[in-house]
């Protein structure tokens, strides 16, 4: 969190122990039970189950209301696993606009043209932003600048409270 932001924002430094894959040809790793006992004696953090979820009832019922609420999912989001073993990653609207933006931050900062263009408001908001900062501010850091962005922004209820 210090040398190489990531674009979630932690409260301390850690390693968190996602998985130990053993080196062999067939796919192997830990079970969870082991993995917290390598957590533990490394002094590391371990990923956290979510939730269990029934394939043929559930995961279905449980994407759409992913879909729908993602932008509003503050972290990054989730390693979708099945009984075999069998992984995905699903991210969050959120994470893959605050990355989009970390990309669009790194063109400006280079003096480069953006290599997208886009209509969400949200996007071009940031943007303006972006290119109304002095130069040695792009040099910050995602999260130092979505944090001082979002207090730029006035919402609508300050705007009527003062």
């Amino acid at each position: 969190p210090i040398n190489d932001p990531h674009i979630v924002e932690y409260e301390y430094q850690t390693v968190i122990l996602l998985d130990v894959i053993k080196n062999e040809w067939q796919f192997k790793k830990l079970p969870y039970n082991e993995l917290i006992k390598v957590a533990n004696n490394f002094g590391m953090e371990v990923k956290q189950l979510a939730m269990t979820i029934d394939y043929n009832t559930d995961l279905d019922k449980f994407l759409k209301l992913f879909s729908v609420l993602s932008n509003n999912i503050l972290f990054e989001g989730y390693v979708i696993e099945d009984s075999k073993g069998r992984m995905f990653k699903l991210k969050t609207e959120w994470y893959k606009f605050w990355k989009e933006m970390r990309n669009l931050k790194f063109q400006i900062e280079k003096g480069q043209t953006p290599n997208k263009s886009y209509t969400n408001a949200e996007w071009i908001n940031f943007y303006r932003f972006l290119q109304n900062l002095p130069k040695e501010e792009l040099s910050k850091d995602i999260i130092t600048l979505r944090n001082k962005y979002n207090k730029s922004q006035m919402t609508m209820e300050d705007y009527c409270n003062n």
